[in-house]
């Protein structure tokens, strides 16, 4: 059978929510977004990257997409059709493994949301993209984020992490047919032996220039035989340094490690040196990460870790779970070692040796913050991610300011990991924790530097602070979130970065449109329904019909609070087609789910009011009768 390959452009969907689920695909090349709708319209859940696997859900379980898939990069698709998917988990035990596993992190992720979101009904008018409400902790369950700790001396120790890594008893509400479940577990349990995913290769450089007192050796055999990481000496190494130096230039050598990584076709280098004295050597992590990188758990491109010039076991831990993390360079289940390393690592990066400086020790409770922050996103254990956020929050202020970049990167990481807890707290003081780091990356960047991240970060800081009002009602934090949005605009120009240019956008009116309600301000108001529509220009119902009814629908709610503050009934008419319009877009996608849910309450609020303003009947569409179908959870 020929193989079929599929290239998407960028912003172009790869399927949506509610299609029918006829094949699978691997990406070979670029990103995919994932897309969920949810109480507060479509929101981005997730990517995938070059080897991973897209859309088998619904081919496993004949039912419709329940995510929809959009090319973030111009990507290239191996097309798998579900039959040939089928005869391949059954022939590969490990794929149906790696497969349940996911399907098993996808469920448990589902329900942690489900569970600390309350069942409020929301404000109206109700905006499409407004975030999710989580409620707050109850008395008895998590206990709160630690405070950051003050610089130096030892931490906190966190009990140990069930070693179990992932909870297998929850998978059987992941399929509508039970025997489905049974067929893949058979497959593990007594299938044929197959080739395995290709495991990354690490690849270590001399770590003295002296090779009587080299630890590569050493370090080689500590990460021997780890699972999916083939560990090598490189065949090259670092240019010679002028006669009579004895020690490696770092600076030098940094700017050497990428296309020597790349000669090696390594997916991780480990390069560094000791000091003069040979009292500690420096190494360094680099991977395939993205600059750009703006997911939880991601893995910095060079990130660092000082250790002891006779480093022994006692750092073999963390050493292993260091290789283990650059190598995934993001959350991944494909290393289910992973949380053990980072709970055995624990003790030595919660109180590092008094012989490092308090600089070097910040190293390795960054290298901490990174493996278990790495585990805890993809394995469910928030206590590692608590962990990780103690970690950080503790090597930051000791961390020399001349290391501008992993300054940034820490608190690029702190921050996200931070917003990720407090989307399941909505904790007031974990979101302005969050904005400050995000706030404190940024200090650290020049716009022209990397454009892109420098946006992405005013896009969070924006996100962050519209969330702390929702909470807080603080108008200052939307007059702050305005401001982010409005500077991220500057780096996604429209004929550059359209469809990141109509996220923001979208994002702006949203704003607007609350804080033009908070002041009663029908200027503000009708701006929000300008920006409304300018997003739409791109977001057409042609080109992407689910984010199409997301900014309908928020432009639905501008005109619904401008009539209310008008009195104007023309508000409240154009209100109520906008809405018409977006719950068309669901009813044709078969989506349905809440956001149609509630743009259904928003249209029937809209036309309850224009009823009462007329004084007659407005006749409810055909179409809008009758309950919704649900869309299936992940």
């Amino acid at each position: 059978m020929s193989k079929e390959t599929r290239t998407y452009k960028t912003g172009e969907f790869i399927y949506q929510e509610g299609d029918a689920s006829d094949c699978a695909y691997i990406i070979e090349a670029g990103r995919v977004e994932l897309l969920k709708n949810g109480p507060s319209g479509p929101a981005r859940i997730g990517g995938l990257s070059k080897g991973e696997l897209l859309g088998e859900m619904g081919v496993l379980d004949q039912g419709p997409r329940n995510t929809s898939a959009r090319a973030e990069t111009t990507t290239k698709l191996e097309v798998i059709p579900r039959a040939d998917f089928l005869k391949m988990i059954e022939k590969d035990p490990q794929a149906a493994l790696k497969i349940m596993t996911r399907m098993a992190k996808r469920l448990r992720d589902s329900d942690e949301k489900l569970a600390s979101t309350p069942a409020q009904p929301p404000k109206a008018p109700v905006t499409s993209s407004t975030p999710p409400t989580p409620s707050p902790l109850k008395a008895g369950g998590q206990a709160a984020l630690p405070a950051p700790p003050a610089a130096g001396g030892a931490l906190v120790p966190f009990m140990p992490i069930d070693p179990q890594p992932v909870p297998m008893h929850h998978l059987n509400a992941s399929f509508q047919r039970q025997g489905l479940l049974d067929r893949l577990v058979d497959v593990f349990r007594g299938g044929r032996t197959a080739a395995r995913r290709r495991p990354r290769t690490v690849a270590i450089t001399s770590l003295s220039l002296d090779a009587e007192y080299d630890q590569r050796p050493y370090l080689l055999e500590t990460l021997a035989n780890l699972d999916g990481l083939v560990t090598r000496a490189t065949t090259n190494d670092f240019p010679a340094p002028p006669e009579g130096i004895a020690v490696r230039d770092l600076r030098q050598a940094r700017l050497q490690a990428r296309p020597l990584q790349a000669a090696e076709k390594a997916d991780v280098l480990v390069w560094g040196g000791e000091d003069a004295e040979g009292r500690v050597i420096s190494m360094y992590f680099s991977n395939k990460t993205l600059p750009d990188t703006d997911e939880p758990g991601f893995f910095p491109q060079d990130a660092l870790l000082v250790v002891p010039g006779d480093f022994d076991e006692t750092w073999g831990a963390l050493l292993r779970g260091a290789a283990m993390a650059a190598a995934a360079g993001k959350p991944s289940t494909d290393y289910p070692l992973l949380p053990i390393l980072a709970e055995q690592a624990a003790a030595i990066a919660l109180q590092p040796p008094s012989s490092l400086t308090p600089a070097e020790q910040a190293t390795v409770r960054a290298m901490f913050g990174h493996i278990a922050a790495q585990a805890g996103l993809a394995f469910g254990r928030t206590q590692l991610i608590d962990a990780a956020i103690q970690c950080y929050q503790a090597a930051l202020p000791d961390m020399p300011h001349e290391t501008t970049e992993d300054r940034v990167s820490l608190n690029k990481a702190l921050g996200l990991l931070l917003l990720e807890r407090a989307e399941k707290t909505n904790d007031e003081g974990i979101l302005r924790r969050a904005a400050d780091a995000f706030t404190n990356a940024l200090s650290g960047m020049q716009r022209n530097h990397d454009p892109r991240a420098w946006g992405n970060l005013h896009v969070r800081l924006g996100a962050v602070q519209f969330r702390i009002d929702m909470v807080s009602g603080d108008e200052q934090a939307l007059r702050e979130a305005l401001s982010h949005y409005q500077t991220a605009l500057t780096a996604f120009p429209r004929f550059e970065s359209p469809w990141r240019w109509a996220d923001v956008m979208t994002a702006i009116g949203q704003v607007l449109q609350v804080y033009g309600d908070h002041l009663k301000n029908t200027d503000i108001l009708q701006k929000a329904v300008d920006v409304c529509q300018s997003a739409l220009e791109i977001r057409s119902a042609e080109a992407s019909p689910l984010l199409y009814a997301a900014t309908r629908n928020n432009m639905g709610s501008a005109l619904f609070l401008l009539a209310r503050h008008t009195g104007d009934p023309e508000y409240m008419r154009l209100a109520a087609l906008s809405f018409r319009d977006a719950l068309a877009v669901h009813r044709s996608t078969g989506s349905g789910g809440p956001l149609a849910r509630t743009i259904l309450k928003n249209l029937d609020r809209a036309e309850t009011a224009l009823n009462r303003i007329e004084n007659r009947r407005v006749a409810q569409p055909v179409w809008a009768g009758g309950d919704l179908p649900e869309t299936s959870q992940d």
